[in-house]
């Protein structure tokens, strides 16, 4: 297989961000309070539970940014895709097309 060059520093990053915007995501003042009642425990349950799951949150944040940083390294070597920021937004794209949009 072709070794692709990955820089860790972008998978931190991105995993970084993904897991930031999902804790304001859910903060209470933003959709928390209605997560929580859609999901059906009680708020004193998602505080026991916090630590954990935001532990891993992260970890699968981590995980996510590096398959889909692989995901565009491999496509922009057989596809010919841009290199950079095009390319990585175009990657990241038609990754979430394919596995989150056709959902």
């Amino acid at each position: 297989m072709q070794e692709l060059p990955v820089h860790m520093w972008v998978v931190l990053v991105a995993g970084l961000a993904k897991f930031f915007f999902g804790w304001i995501w859910f903060a209470p003042g933003v959709f928390g309070k209605a997560w929580i009642g859609a999901v059906g425990i009680t708020e004193n349950e998602m505080k026991k539970r916090r630590g954990v799951g935001m532990a891993a949150y992260l970890v699968s944040s981590l995980v996510m940014a590096f398959v889909l940083v692989h995901s565009i390294k491999y496509a922009q070597a057989a596809h010919g895709l841009p290199d950079g920021l095009v390319g990585g937004l175009l990657g990241g794209f038609v990754n979430w097309l394919g596995f989150v949009g056709a959902a």
